[in-house]
Formats: structure tokens, sequence, C-alpha cells
């Protein structure tokens, strides 16, 4: 391979902070909320042109937001910025977020409606960093950190106006692929998991297949208008016997979808289309991955439906040559099913795509190695850990592991050989299988975002680096705030209370 090599040239330092932020999705923006909540001087930086992630632009909102889990079992309830974010969100500006008209009459969970949302959502995020002082430094992409040898001294940005340099005394990368630690020189790993490990696993959490080397599953949300609803629920009902040339189609889609059940009256539909070659319900995209349309179409509002195009296989978040064709097959594929739809599904005869992500989402992305590093066995046995930052019970939520849930510990934000740097969100140091990782909920998301901004803003205040902060003072400030690091008993052993 060819390379080219950069003149050296001058860059202007146009901000200089405390804390940078790079990422403005589920975790990054909690970070930058946490550390100006603790007074540092925060700038967030995003490559979109609204903060939210898969909350706002990616409108990939598929599981809870709210704290109703945490009324039943309080240890998993929001704590902090994030719950000050949530409660504002479904008690000020989204009343009946959860169950809409439509979906209340059909039984069908409110979750579902969020990406009708997404930009609610971004909203009260631009209205919450600027009352907090947050600096949003908006459609511009980060580039290179700033290196002192191995100590990060901020980061370099691609804009409209050129190339810029932020200035920084913690930079927290929130990109979800660690893409400025590695840039650092810190260990990552762009690999999740192994058919070996999804045995292990079960289905539960992460689909694998023996047909891969490894597995990641991600995709696009799609909005549909124009939906006779009832007409295209009539349609599903009506009684169809399937042949047996029917049954085995559908049972060839499960292998790739467990736990798909699509409704007897599409299965005819879906095999003649696909033996003529008009229409597949599963395409491959490249040798080693492929993409589906979600077994379900979910009823909004006002002839609105939501659909999800998902992709699996060995794809890699880190690769750009991935990510661009996954992003131009899932979005083409998204619009010919829409046009499918509209020649054979009654209630489909005036749909059209309305709205689509603004970028692909997936489980599993590239993380660092960091000083801990979370396994799938640290879940099963609930681990604890001396520098908890707070308990995650996925477990507890999912009916597996341990019920005593899991410790998810500071140093799985450090990267190794690397100062001046935090990783939090998917970048964090924790093994990805899908469902099961206790970092991947929402919630653990949002909270480890802010713990980390916290954390670089308590270096700040202490003149130390991350990796030497005291971590008792950090978990001190995360008690005040409502996290949970265990029962009464730890506490004590953690020297706490």
């Amino acid at each position: 391979m060819t390379t080219i090599t950069e003149p050296s040239r001058k860059v202007t330092v146009v901000r200089d902070v405390d804390v940078a932020v790079v990422g403005a999705g589920v975790s990054g923006l909690f970070a930058a909320l946490g550390a100006a909540k603790q007074g540092a001087k925060t700038i967030l930086i995003d490559r979109f042109g609204q903060p939210g992630g898969n909350m706002g632009p990616g409108g990939f909102i598929l599981s809870s937001l709210g704290p109703g889990e945490g009324k039943t079992h309080h240890v998993i309830d929001y704590a902090g910025v994030c719950r000050e974010f949530v409660l504002r969100l479904e008690e000020k500006l989204l009343p009946g977020l959860y169950v809409s008209e439509l979906q209340r009459d059909k039984g069908t969970r409110g979750i579902f409606e969020y990406p009708s949302y997404s930009s609610t959502i971004s909203y009260l995020a631009i209205k919450m960093c600027e009352e907090l002082s947050v600096e949003l430094m908006l459609s511009v992409y980060a580039g290179d950190p700033i290196m002192d040898d191995k100590t990060v001294k901020g980061v370099f940005v691609e804009t409209k106006s050129g190339r810029l340099a932020i200035r920084s005394k913690v930079l927290i990368d929130a990109t979800g692929d660690a893409s400025l630690a590695e840039r650092s020189g810190a260990p990552v790993q762009h690999k999740s998991a192994t058919p070996e490990e999804g045995k292990k696993i079960s289905n539960w959490c992460g689909w694998t297949r023996e047909e891969f080397t490894h597995w990641n599953d991600g995709g696009i949300a799609v909005i549909i208008a124009g939906v006779d609803y009832e007409r295209y629920e009539n349609f599903l009902n009506q009684p169809t016997e399937l042949t047996e040339a029917d049954i085995r189609f559908r049972e060839e889609l499960q292998h790739f979808h467990p736990g798909s059940d699509f409704q007897d009256s599409l299965v005819p539909i879906l095999r003649q289309a696909w033996q003529s070659g008009r229409y597949k319900i599963k395409q491959t995209i490249d040798d080693n991955f492929y993409m589906m349309i979600h077994r379900k179409l979910i009823p909004l509002e006002y002839g609105l439906m939501q659909m999800v195009v998902e992709a699996g296989g060995e794809f890699d978040l880190g690769n750009w040559q991935h990510v661009s064709k996954l992003e131009s097959s899932l979005r083409k594929y998204a619009f010919e099913t829409v046009e499918f739809y509209r020649e054979r599904i009654p209630g489909f005869e005036r749909a059209r795509v309305m709205w689509t992500s603004a970028y692909l989402g997936a489980r599993s992305s590239v993380g660092i190695v960091g000083e801990y590093y979370l396994t799938f066995d640290d879940f099963l046995k609930g681990a604890r850990f001396d520098d908890v930052l707070f308990r995650s019970y996925v477990a507890r939520r999912q009916g597996k592991g341990s019920p005593e849930g899991c410790d998810l510990p500071y140093r799985m934000l450090l990267p190794k050989q690397i100062d001046g740097m935090l990783v939090a969100g998917r970048g964090a140091s924790f093994e990805r299988r899908g469902h099961d990782s206790p970092p991947r909920p929402r919630f653990s998301m949002m909270m480890l975002g802010e713990a980390a901004g916290r954390a670089a803003a308590l270096s700040i205040e202490n003149k130390v680096t991350p990796r030497t902060l005291p971590v008792r003072k950090l978990q001190k400030v995360l008690l005040k705030e409502g996290f949970f690091l265990g029962e009464t008993d730890r506490l004590k052993e953690l020297d706490l209370v």
C-alpha cells in the first residue's frame, strides 16, 4: 500500500478546556453533563448536528429509557444528571411517552415508539448542555488526539473552517468505537463473540452462527408513512394454510433470526418472491455479513409504522469499508422492501419511507483492553470490585447471571499505556456478546458516561491524572448523586460510610 507524507503545519487552538468529550451519544452526553456538574469547563464534540446518539439522530431506541423498572427494584434506577434527564423527558416534555393511543389499543409496548421522539430527546440534550454551560461543537469530526509522549492533551478536529485543535486537561473518548484511544496507541479489541462463546451464552444474549468466525449484529430504524394499519392487521390475521415449502422457508429464516415468528399470511408471499427473484427478505451484503428485515412492523400513530433493517455477521465498525457498505446497503434495502410491500401487502398501497436512522447502530464495536477487562464470567458470578462505580442489574432484568448483579469497575474506563484519557460507553473495556454484557443496557451506558465525566473533573480538581485519581473520592461523589454501589455492609467494607 502506498503512502503520502503530510507536511507539518501549525494548527490553531480554538478552545482550551478542562474536559473535552468526543461523542455526544448515550454515554458521551452524560459524560459532558457530569463533568460540568462537577465544575469542569467542558466541551462536547460530535459529528452530527444534534446530540443524543442512538437516542437522537440514530433513532434506534428499542429499550426502556425511563426509571420505570427502577420502581420495582431501586438499585437499577437512574442517578445524577441521568435521572434528571429521564424525569424531565417523561414528566415535562413527553407525558404518556410509553404508550400511544394506537399501541394501547393493540397492546404494543410503547418503547418502540422512540424513533418518533428522537428530535425531542436531542432538544432536551441541548437544553441541559446550555444550562450547565457545556459548549457544543457539532457537525465536527474528531481526528487524532493531541499527544505529549503517552499523555493525551486534547484532540484535533476537522471542521468547515478547516483543521482546528481543542486543548484539554482530560479527554473522554465516547465515540463508541474507541477511535481516539486506538489512535493514541492504546491496545484495543475489534472482535466480538465467536461461535464457541455464543454456545456458552445461548440465544438469550447475542446470536452467533457457526458459519461466522465472529459475530456482530445491528441495523437501522425506518419510519414508514401512509400505512392503513387496520387493513394490514386484518391481512395478518387471516387464516392461511402453509405448505411444506412454506414451513421449510420459515425455518430457514428462523436460523438467521432465532425467535422469528413471521405471520402465516406473510410466509407464502415472501417465499414466492424469494423464489422468483423479485424480493428476498434476507440478503447477503458480503461474504461475511447479511441483512434482514425484522419480523414485525411496529404501529406508531397517524398511519406511521416502524421497521428495523437488521445486519448480522462478521462486520467490524472499526473498518471503514464495512461501515460504508452496510450504510448504503441497509438504506437501499429499506426502500426496496417498502416498494415490495406496496405491491403485495394489503394496507401498504400508499406507503412510503418517511425517515431512516442517521447512522448504523450495532451491539459490538471496537473497545479498549483497559486496566480491567470485564468478562462474561464476571457477569455470571456477580463480581465485586473495590473500585466499583455502580452495580449493574442486567442479570435481574434478563433473568440470567448473578441475582446480586455485577459491579462495573472504574478501571474499565482506563486505557492501558495512555494517560489523560478516559473511555466511556461502548468503547470501554468489557467483553462484547450482544445482550448479555452488564454495561450494554442504556441506563448503564448513561451512568458510565456520567461517572467518567465526574472522574475527569475530580482528576483536575485534585491535580492528578485519571489513572491516579483516588477512587474513594469519586465513589463518594457518585454515592451522593444516588449511584448504587452496594448495600450498607458493602459500603462499610469499602470505607464509604
